[in-house]
């Protein structure tokens, strides 16, 4: 069941992050200036991290990879949860 449950997921997520997209900004995008935000804009090394729009599309579609497969998982998660508690009711 729960592999069912993965699939409906991804699909899921899917249009979540359409219409995201759509509203401006990727999933990957948010995640990666969150981070930046979160570290002070400096990366370990010293060096400031560049602004989302100077980075390359391979570490674009690595914080879409990401951020998706958080949102994958929380989603699971949650979808699992909510079963565990039905079933012990």
């Amino acid at each position: 069941m729960c592999h069912i449950l993965r699939k409906i997921d991804s699909r899921a997520v899917l249009d979540v992050l359409g219409a995201m997209e759509q509203m401006g900004k990727s999933i990957g995008q948010i995640a990666f200036e969150a981070y930046r935000e979160a570290v002070g804009k400096v990366a370990y090394d010293g060096t400031l991290i560049p602004e989302w729009e100077e980075v390359a599309d391979k570490v674009r579609i690595g914080w879409a990879m990401a951020a998706q497969a958080v949102i994958e998982y929380s989603w699971t998660s949650s979808i699992e949860s909510i079963l565990d508690v039905e079933e012990d009711a």
